[in-house]
């Protein structure tokens, strides 16, 4: 009976006579170990260091913080686990290469883009967003030019009706580069429980 792990894009293959409770078990354990080990090499490899094509800088340290590996899950003879990220905007970071995500605001005309001093130092947002700022006010700009939110003369939010994100850290690369250590992985763990 084949076990096919699946990987993205990617099989692993495993042949066994039967899915016995001790086998389910090792899938499981050797699944959150897996999960544990693929979000630390994201952040080691993907949020630690200066932004480049395939690592997210680090600003605030939100992202990089709330990526975990997430709980294994059993469905219909299917068991699941992965790695999830604990803040809204960690996933459009992540995808299949050349996919970019458009952000549109809701309920508003444009989205307001910190700059200047209402930035810290880090690049982070100071305050959640504009309401937060008494004495700001827009200021239209020439054709062709985004409006900005000023204050005493000074821009503190560029206005834009959207922005595109490409993602920069791929699944498939992540996997590829652990997937011997995954066929291992599991392939011990399963050689373990066929044993006992």
């Amino acid at each position: 009976m084949p076990i096919n792990v699946k990987m993205k894009g990617q099989d692993i293959i495993f042949y066994i006579k039967e899915l016995t409770p001790a086998i389910k078990a090792a899938i499981k354990d050797e699944m959150y170990d897996q999960n544990d080990t693929l979000a630390n090499y994201i952040i080691e490899h993907h949020m630690t260091g200066s932004a480049s094509d395939t690592v997210l800088g680090t600003r605030s340290g939100f992202l990089k913080k709330s990526t975990r590996a997430l709980d294994v899950t059993e469905t219909l003879g299917k068991i699941k686990g992965g790695v999830g990220f604990g803040v809204h905007y960690g996933v459009v970071h992540f995808g299949d290469k050349g996919k970019i995500t458009t952000i549109k605001p809701k309920g508003h005309p444009y989205l307001a883009i910190p700059i200047g001093p209402a930035l810290t130092a880090a690049g982070v947002a100071k305050k959640s967003g504009p309401r937060e700022w008494t004495g700001l006010s827009f200021m239209r700009r020439k054709a062709g030019k985004n409006p900005l939110l000023i204050m005493s003369g000074i821009p503190y939010y560029v206005l834009v009706k959207e922005v595109s994100i490409k993602a920069r850290i791929h699944p498939i690369d992540i996997l590829n580069a652990n997937k011997d250590r995954i066929a291992d992985g599991f392939g011990k763990a399963i050689g373990r429980a066929i044993k006992t």
